[in-house]
């Protein structure tokens, strides 16, 4: 069996360059996301973009206007840990270059975010030659390429195009510290990964897992791991500093797990985000949030939630249960058929996928894909699920549906190739003629000819068949078995 040390070994040999194909298409998803952004941005009015998250945008501008991260619902609330430092700083820079809410601010973010669904692209298809060759990865990056969820992350006004693209990275930079361990990686992962949870504060407990299980597998990337993991330290420690000296609390990424909790389990929830209750729109919520100032508020919606959670517990688990299932689903509260169907297809067979991946190369290669999968959306499980959460898995999900596809396609040619050698033996045996070194078989083609005829008893035959285009593989027939004396 193999090890997580000969991970695709065809790939590994030349996942250092990137392949052409994969530049391709990644050019093709930007120039495809390029396109869209333009019409939505001619389409749309500016409001309707920053309308999305008007959070974001306050705190933005309020970087933008020098008063540093501060006042998420608007007004003058002082400094805020509503939300993790890194996507509002770079908002606000955007705003600060091009205009606070203005066009041209618009259209920058909606540029990058295009660009950063792009790259998640090419990094799937480096991820997927790495673990499972270039056929899988090829078809899997011209999916997520015209895929229009995805496509449609590039015009919603967060950091979700960011997290989807460093989530991907992430894990092909775990995968390559496991088989090739070296200094640059080490550096890398540890910038990234501070980067990452910087933008995105739930991916933290995916990205510390995913890193102390890369470094742990090997005795030279523990070596290699110390130094960048105090950089990674040394980052992460910051942003806790700062809250601590201006906020006066003890904050390491954000201050809204007590909201968020009090969102989707409070009594009269339903286990979904109410925007209704939102301070942003909600003027008694917003009043209580000047009130009692920005840790106050965070502390009251813990508290209530914590009661309400220990007041029904069996309430508590019947609601983590359904978001359990609705994430997986891709069920939203506001949420349309395709996008369940889409996330329901996917997500079963990329779990399909992957429990034949686990069964084929073993458990230990498979955990820096298990891992985000199985850490990444626990957040969710006990909050509030929204389909947009789903999307950062959904590249992941779709390698491994790729991947199931092809074992189906290779199973079943190999079926139809025992068959036919089945079929070979039994006319040996009846005409008393020794076919073991003598049989050989045509397939038919998709025009319905026939192909030349070639050995059936070499081993490569059968890998020369499974490469094949699938629509060459249909159809082999049984009376196609011919006698060469």
């Amino acid at each position: 069996m193999p090890t997580e040390y000969d991970i695709a070994s065809e790939a590994q040999h030349e996942s250092h360059r990137v392949d052409p194909f994969a530049k391709s298409m990644a050019a093709i998803a930007l120039l495809v996301r390029l396109l869209i952004v333009v019409v939505v941005w001619h389409a749309k009015p500016a409001s309707w973009f920053y309308s999305q998250a008007s959070e974001l945008g306050e705190v933005a501008h309020s970087v933008s206007s020098g008063a540093g991260l501060a006042s998420p619902f608007g007004g003058n609330t002082g400094p805020s840990a509503f939300l993790p430092p890194g996507y509002p700083l770079l908002v606000g820079g955007i705003f600060r270059a091009f205009g606070d809410y203005s066009r041209g601010a618009e259209l920058a973010l909606l540029l990058a975010q295009a660009c950063f669904g792009a790259l998640a692209v090419l990094f799937l298809m480096l991820l997927g030659r790495l673990l499972f060759g270039p056929r899988t990865a090829n078809i899997a990056g011209t999916l997520l390429a015209f895929d229009p969820w995805l496509i449609a992350l590039s015009f919603v006004f967060w950091e979700t195009s960011f997290s989807l693209m460093a989530l991907v990275l992430l894990v092909y930079i775990a995968v390559r510290w496991i088989q090739l361990p070296s200094k640059k990686i080490a550096y890398i992962a540890a910038l990234l990964s501070a980067l990452s949870i910087a933008v995105n504060a739930s991916m933290a407990i995916t990205v510390i897992a995913l890193f102390a299980w890369a470094a742990h597998r090997r005795k030279e990337s523990r070596r290699l791991a110390l130094l960048p993991g105090v950089l990674f330290l040394v980052l992460c420690t910051l942003w806790p500093l700062r809250n601590a000296v201006v906020m006066h609390a003890f904050i390491p990424l954000r201050n809204n797990l007590g909201y968020e909790l009090w969102q989707g389990n409070r009594f009269g929830a339903d286990g979904f985000f109410a925007p209704e209750l939102h301070p942003n729109i909600n003027k008694s919520e917003f009043r209580q949030f000047q009130s009692l100032g920005e840790p106050g508020y965070m502390r009251e919606k813990s508290k209530i939630a914590k009661r309400d959670i220990a007041a029904s517990p069996k309430r508590f688990v019947s609601l983590t249960g359904k978001r359990i299932a609705c994430f997986w689903l891709g069920i939203s509260r506001r949420t349309y058929p395709n996008q369940i169907f889409i996330a329901t297809v996917t997500s079963l067979l990329g779990l399909a996928g992957l429990g034949f991946y686990i069964r084929k190369r073993g458990l230990r290669i498979a955990v820096p894909i298990i891992l985000p999968l199985l850490l990444f959306p626990v957040p969710y499980y006990i909050t509030h699920p929204d389909f947009r959460f789903w999307c950062l898995l959904s590249p992941l999900l779709t390698v491994f549906a790729v991947y199931a596809g092809t074992q189906w396609v290779e199973a079943n040619a190999e079926y139809r190739f025992a068959a036919i050698r089945k079929a070979a033996r039994a006319a040996s045996g009846m005409s008393g003629i020794n076919l073991l070194n003598c049989q050989t078989v045509s397939y038919a083609d998709s025009a319905g000819g026939n192909q030349p005829s070639r050995k059936l008893n070499d081993a490569a035959h059968l890998r020369a068949y499974r490469r094949k285009p699938v629509w060459n593989k249909i159809g082999p027939k049984l009376d196609d078995v011919h006698l060469l004396i």
